[in-house]
């Protein structure tokens, strides 16, 4: 696969902007921009597979961070976005930014330790990178247990679905899953306790 690194890093290092945006910038402005950025992101995709002129100049200026398959497809940065908005509208801004930063250290951990030890658990999955990716979800659940009091239990519970969701062959990018699975699972992890 072309461009793995830059890829995992732009997804990583985008869906953790989101993240953070979440927390610190306010929600009449926040989520306005976020629903802004995923109508343009999915928009240009459409654009570019309904004008060949759209589609080379997005080919020439963002191959490299793209799979193969996404030169015909929406791409994972359309999904990331999406996935990210879902979530906040969904869950809130605590839980939408822990969701997405699951997102956006779980699926390159585990796309890169995937990429070294291959598949164990199916074709493409390992049991290695199913791992990794719990690993780092955990500690970003230990981040917002620790740094903004989310429950540790319900933070875990998000982590391990994360993991999940990410280990397994779903037909929905796990871009867009991710964030709105393990959002969802948290959330419903808070109520029980709560309650």
């Amino acid at each position: 696969m072309r461009g793995e690194l830059p890829r995992r890093l732009f997804h990583g290092f985008g869906s953790l902007a989101i993240a953070i945006a979440g927390l610190v910038v306010p929600d009449h402005l926040f989520l306005p921009l976020l629903i802004a950025a995923a109508v343009a992101f999915v928009g240009l995709d459409t654009a570019r597979f309904f004008s060949r002129r759209v589609n080379r100049w997005f080919l020439r200026v963002f191959r490299v961070l793209m799979r193969d398959r996404e030169t015909s497809r929406i791409t994972g940065a359309s999904y990331v976005v999406l996935g990210a908005v879902l979530a906040f509208l969904l869950y809130g801004n605590v839980v939408g930014a822990m969701a997405v930063s699951f997102l956006a250290v779980g699926d390159p951990v585990s796309g890169a330790i995937g990429g070294k030890w291959g598949g164990l658990l199916t074709r493409k999955k390992s049991l290695a990178s199913s791992v990794g990716c719990l690993a780092v979800c955990l500690a970003v659940a230990a981040v917002f247990a620790c740094g903004l009091g989310f429950p540790i239990g319900a933070a875990g519970i998000g982590a391990f679905f994360a993991a999940v969701v990410e280990s397994l062959p779903l037909p929905v990018d796990d871009n867009l899953t991710i964030p709105v699975i393990s959002g969802g699972a948290a959330t419903l992890a808070q109520l029980l306790c709560a309650g």
